[in-house]
């Protein structure tokens, strides 16, 4: 049986509804005939077909009565009317309800399988469609679940306080461009409570992929960082291993950093283009610009060695502020497709530094989201304060 091409025919005329019948045999249907439409509508909840061929009038319930309680029970069912002249306001009457089209009396059998062709080939093509449909609502249902694993993943990766120290103050602001960011940063706690280690990266990707290899990134860069002092070296050491690690055309760009509080000193390695930026009280900021480094995973360690990395020191003075931002926040663009840049960034950083570091690193990102207005990031933003009160 051709379950595509059941039809009910009702029609309290016997002889119309046998001619009827016989017509669509012959044209090759599977049909099912009645003469009550009580009788029909019954059978419909038994075993719904995919076309119902209807009189417009019946003895026992007319057909604009039936077509009212098909269009509740069986949405999906395609509903061919049969009227004759008289009754030509009921057919258009039925249309407005939602039959499919309506043929008139006498029945000319060329239209009728015309009709019911065109019916057949709608019905199939919306219950593709219903497939289509129910089978992209399960993936987003996937997609929905994944990005919630990764917000959780995240969620656990990113710092949930800052280190404790007397002479250091804190402030981040984390905002992905979509729900879920590759952006990462992160706090290293030393045994000598005067060291503070400091991480800003960009990972390429998004989504659940990104957290994947950002928990991956967390873990083998706290292992190295605790257990090798100097930032240059830790690049290197973090580059080998991630080159094992990490899937083909996957990097990390990176900026490292070693607070010692005690010294008023800060040294640094990169692994990115990315500078950091020392605001000191009364003049030009500072960048920290020297030994761009590259991209961590994205080249063989054995091409540049431990060359591929450099390391630098800044002597710290009283109120001195240290910003480590990603690219997304200089990248973005205004509704007149201007940039940001570095330039635009150091202008606000020098109107703000008098703020404290949280205060500082929110009121840079506000001002980046009324630069961008109803423009779409196109990356992540983070940004990360420190205060050198020593």
């Amino acid at each position: 049986m051709n379950e595509k091409n059941q039809i009910v025919v009702v029609d309290d005329d016997s002889l119309q509804l046998k001619w009827l019948s016989k017509m669509l045999k012959v044209g090759g249907h599977t049909v099912r005939e009645f003469e009550s439409g009580k009788e029909a509508l019954e059978s419909l909840t038994k075993d719904t077909p995919q076309i119902l061929i209807c009189d417009i009038v019946l003895r026992d319930i007319d057909g604009i009565s039936i077509l009212s309680e098909v269009r509740k029970k069986f949405p999906q069912l395609k509903v061919i009317m049969i009227t004759g002249a008289p009754e030509f306001e009921l057919a258009v009457k039925s249309l407005r309800l939602g039959a499919f089209d309506y043929i008139t009396k006498p029945i000319d059998p060329e239209l009728m399988f015309e009709t019911i062709d065109r019916a057949v080939r709608t019905y199939e093509l919306e219950e593709e469609n219903a497939k289509q449909l129910e089978e992209l609502e399960k993936r987003d249902e996937r997609l929905r679940q994944e990005l919630q694993l990764a917000k959780v993943i995240i969620s656990d990766i990113l710092p949930s306080k800052y280190p404790r120290t007397n002479k250091l103050k804190f402030g981040t602001v984390y905002m992905p461009a979509g729900e879920i960011g590759g952006d990462y940063y992160d706090f290293i706690q030393f045994r000598e409570p005067n060291r503070v280690g400091i991480v800003v990266g960009d990972i390429t990707g998004k989504g659940v992929p990104a957290a994947l290899l950002m928990t991956m990134f967390k873990l083998r860069a706290n292992e190295i960082f605790r257990s090798v002092f100097h930032p240059a070296e830790c690049m290197s050491v973090l580059n080998k291993t991630l080159s094992k690690d990490f899937p083909q055309d996957n990097f990390v760009s990176a900026f490292y950093t070693v607070i010692d509080s005690d010294k008023g000193e800060l040294i640094y390695s990169k692994a990115s283009n990315d500078p950091g930026v020392i605001l000191r009280q009364g003049k030009t900021p500072i960048l920290l610009d020297r030994g761009s480094g590259y991209a961590l995973a994205a080249f063989d360690p054995e091409t540049f060695g431990e060359s591929a990395y450099t390391q630098h020191s800044v002597k710290l003075e009283h109120g001195d502020i240290l910003v480590l931002f990603t690219d997304g926040l200089i990248e973005i663009f205004d509704k007149n497709n201007r940039q940001l840049k570095l330039d635009g960034l150091l202008e606000w950083l020098k109107e703000d530094e008098h703020l404290q570091p949280q205060l500082l690193a929110e009121q840079i990102v506000k001002r980046a989201q009324e630069f961008a207005g109803t423009e779409k990031l196109q990356d992540d933003v983070t940004l990360v304060a420190v205060r050198y009160d020593g």
